[in-house]
């Protein structure tokens, strides 16, 4: 249940939360910069238009007469015929509409996951929940599919309503999950079942914190800080054991980092939740099996920084085809690097990595790079030289 918190910390947490928002909205709301997407600008906004003017000049009909003759105006989740968001086209004229919906959906999105952090670990759990869904990349992204966006909005409130006691739990849930049916798209229906399919996998119950969003952070943390906690290792120590400080760098940040999350965990996160016992032991098993698999993709990816040579247990590091082992893992990195947690990159950089953003697995191609360490280190060992540094190939 959550925890008693008095008016004054709840609406000094809301105020920080919307000032974030705004903050963040401010280059659109001053009129420096314009919100565009194809689906937002072309279409939504297209389409909301002429169905209030069409309002305006002949009251309601179900079928489109004018843009877009031909579809039934109830269906089209695109058109929102039944969001409150439409009043806002009665109130203002054109694009700032939109942008006053955006804004607002961001807040109330902002609203709702305050809510839930308050309930899953306090106040200061609900302002960085608060703070961080409205303006994370779900919900930036979402921005150019106007229904999805409001779905995303909805979505916190989905999941606090599932939190509430036993009692009123399905109808809150009911509530707000036609909130996002009505207000946003039918498909954000698939949204709520995989937050709380997500949230069955990872919630705190029985101890147990949530290990595969812990090892997946810290997989893709140890990913991106291997190499430079690695040149630090020969820069204190030494450049002799060079092929052995990659693979004890890749694990060594791993764990520091998989503790630093799950200390983070242990803290934010003090509500345990008790679940149905089938839905636990579904969950339970699922979320076992998951962190098995992402250790194991880790495991095979690590693999190529250790000194076993380029054919470790008979198998190829990197095959004919060019497909390299731990290539799961390298999938992940990769969807990362261009999605969420891209980094973009100068003119002269994007010839490189072939693209705007620094993609995994980097303009040298890390697999090709160790390839070549391995293939360096074998020729090495089968000379007489040992496994000691001797014309290192370069990281």
């Amino acid at each position: 249940m959550e925890q008693k918190t008095s008016l004054k910390i709840n609406l000094t947490a809301l105020a920080g939360v919307a000032l974030f928002v705004f903050a963040a909205y401010l280059p659109v709301t001053a009129g420096r910069r314009v919100v565009y997407s194809q689906d937002t600008t072309d279409l939504n906004y297209v389409l909301v238009r002429s169905h209030v003017n069409d309002l305006r000049a002949h009251g309601f009909t179900a079928w489109c007469p004018g843009l877009g003759a031909g579809f039934y105006r109830p269906a089209d989740p695109t058109l929102g015929l039944y969001s409150p968001r439409v009043i806002l086209y009665f109130i203002f004229d054109g694009y700032r509409a939109q942008l006053t919906g955006i804004v607002l959906y961001a807040l109330l999105a902002g609203l709702g996951a305050y809510l839930l952090g308050l309930r899953l670990g306090g106040p200061t759990a609900g302002f960085f929940l608060g703070v961080s869904w409205p303006l994370c990349g779900v919900m930036a992204s979402a921005v150019t599919n106007i229904p999805y966006f409001t779905s995303a909005a909805w979505l916190p409130f989905t999941a606090w309503a599932w939190l509430k006691p036993a009692g009123r739990r399905w109808t809150a849930t009911g509530v707000f999950a036609g909130m996002v049916a009505i207000d946003g798209d039918l498909f954000g229906l698939a949204f709520i079942v995989a937050a709380l399919g997500a949230y069955g996998l990872t919630a705190p119950r029985a101890g147990r914190k949530a290990e595969l969003i812990e090892a997946a952070a810290a997989g893709l943390l140890a990913t991106n800080f291997f190499e430079p906690a690695a040149r630090f290792l020969e820069g204190t120590i030494g450049s002799e054991l060079t092929y052995f400080y990659d693979f004890l760098a890749f694990w060594g940040t791993f764990a520091v980092f998989m503790v630093i999350l799950h200390s983070l965990t242990a803290v934010i996160s003090r509500v345990s939740v008790k679940f149905n016992l089938y839905v636990d032991r579904t969950f339970t098993v699922l979320s076992a099996l998951s962190c098995a698999g992402t250790f194991n993709a880790l495991l095979l990816f690590s693999l190529h920084f250790a000194p076993l040579g380029p054919t470790p247990f008979g198998t190829p590091l990197v095959g004919d085809s060019g497909l390299p082992l731990g290539l799961r893992w390298g999938i992940v990195a990769n969807m990362m690097s261009t999605g969420a947690l891209s980094r973009s990159v100068s003119a002269e950089e994007a010839a490189d990595y072939g693209a705007e953003v620094a993609a995994f697995p980097g303009k040298n191609n890390i697999f090709e790079v160790y390839q070549k360490r391995q293939e360096a280190l074998k020729t090495q060992v089968e000379s007489g030289g040992g496994y000691k540094a001797s014309g290192v190939e370069a990281r």
